[in-house]
């Protein structure tokens, strides 16, 4: 296509897979994805650029789907907007780099890992991150509640900050769907005026669900990883479990108690 054009799809499903390689580069720049009932399937073996195009889906069967291989780590730029959702699959990595406050569904991680690259990334609904995929802030404030459970991608946390900067923060409130690990890659330096390493929790935190036979499953949270994890939520859930450092440092600030 040529800067003039972009792409529609009614229903149905449209899929880049194999050794293919989705570009719009300039001069083709700014493209307009508008996807209404229907899928968009990126799951080939190659990064892909998009150039700050806008992806409008228009409603809750209109879907956006990443499942690219494990040895791949990309970044998509695109700015994504409406009522449906973004999907990630895994097993590898996806950097979503765009300004997606306008995307109004939670973003879904199946598998693998879900990085942002901006401060919206997860647009304005929250983040669902199932077992042994991983959510990661990068060094990012993002204020979208959180639904996480599991231990993340090869154990190194569900909900994470790879940033060896300030850290980042999840301050939108975390429920814990079974027992949870928290941490990052890097070491936290102490430095006050560096505070490198530091990830930032608070809002909420739910971590509890109620069984089949109406009874409390209580689960454990877990610090993992050699960052700094501040722990500063305004009310803990008094069922919380264990609380569990396995790695780094784990500080209370301003804290809800630990159940």
């Amino acid at each position: 296509p040529n800067s003039q054009v972009g792409l529609t799809i009614n229903g149905g499903s449209l899929t880049f897979s194999g050794n293919s390689t989705v570009s719009f580069v300039s001069p083709v720049t700014a493209q307009t994805f508008n996807i209404n009932d229907g899928t968009v399937n990126i799951v080939n073996s190659n990064a892909n650029t998009f150039a700050g195009s806008s992806v409008n889906l228009a409603n809750a069967d209109s879907l956006f789907v990443f499942g690219q291989p494990a040895s791949v780590s990309a970044t998509c730029d695109a700015t994504f907007n409406g009522s449906g959702g973004i999907i990630q699959n895994g097993p590898g990595l996806i950097n979503l780099a765009g300004a997606n406050s306008g995307l109004g569904s939670p973003t879904l991680v199946n598998g693998g890992t879900f990085q942002a690259g901006s401060p919206t990334a997860a647009g304005s609904a929250g983040v669902i991150i199932k077992q042994g995929a991983t959510f990661d802030v990068n060094g990012f404030s993002l204020g979208v509640p959180v639904t996480v459970g599991g231990a993340g991608v090869g154990n190194q946390g569900a909900l994470v900050s790879s940033s060896s900067g300030t850290g980042g923060a999840s301050t939108g409130g975390i429920t814990m769907t079974t027992n949870l690990s928290v941490g990052g890659m890097n070491s936290w330096n102490f430095d006050p005026v560096q505070n490198k390493s530091l990830f930032v929790i608070s809002g909420s935190l739910i971590a509890s669900a109620t069984n089949n036979t109406g009874g409390t499953n209580e689960f454990n949270f877990t610090k993992v990883g050699p960052n700094e994890v501040q722990y500063n939520f305004s009310s803990v859930d008094p069922f919380l479990a264990n609380v569990d450092v396995q790695a780094g440092m784990l500080y209370l600030e301003n804290s809800g108690g630990l159940g």
